[in-house]
């Protein structure tokens, strides 16, 4: 599919859009960090090593939030529309109390399996990242560099965030 890329002017979205009003750019590159979480398979695994590469969209979220839960089929959405290709949908819960199978059961129930699901079990993600609020996403290019970070839910799969999407990767 084809956007149209000139609907990414930046102060007309700022306006018209509220996702772009939680939207923080990251002024210098910064990497992201080492960290290990669960993955699917109950096995750690290093995201900034297992995407190498690839853009990412990376979620943090929990089952006790509502805005995490209600964006979530929305991000499983827009893993649908890229594909295994352009961009990568992770999500990695930081939920305390639960293990990788009540996470991936939960996924399964919500009907999000085009999303990868990790846990953020030792807690390595929030201490390396600056999670003040849930869900938080970043946006990362394919050096590893987060361009930026958004905070509250969003509408993933608007024309408006799509564009946006597909300008980063034009821009790369």
């Amino acid at each position: 599919a084809r956007y149209n890329q000139t609907a990414c002017r930046p102060r007309q979205i700022q306006i018209q859009y509220p996702f772009f009003h939680s939207l923080k750019k990251y002024p210098k590159p910064t990497y992201i960090p080492s960290f290990r979480v669960l993955g699917p398979d109950a096995q750690p695994v290093d995201i900034k090593e297992k995407f190498k590469g690839h853009f990412i969209i990376l979620n943090v979220w929990a089952t006790w939030c509502a805005p995490c839960v209600k964006e979530l089929p929305e991000l499983s959405r827009l893993q649908r529309v890229y594909g295994n290709g352009k961009y990568r949908v992770v999500a990695v819960s930081v939920n305390a109390q639960k293990d990788i199978d009540e996470i991936i059961t939960f996924i399964r129930k919500l009907g999000v399996d085009d999303i990868a699901g990790y846990h953020d079990y030792e807690g390595q993600l929030q201490k390396s990242l600056p999670i003040k609020d849930l869900p938080v996403t970043y946006i990362i290019n394919s050096r590893g560099q987060i361009l930026y970070q958004a905070t509250g839910d969003a509408r993933w799969t608007s024309p408006e965030i799509l564009s946006f999407l597909n300008l980063l990767l034009a821009t790369r």
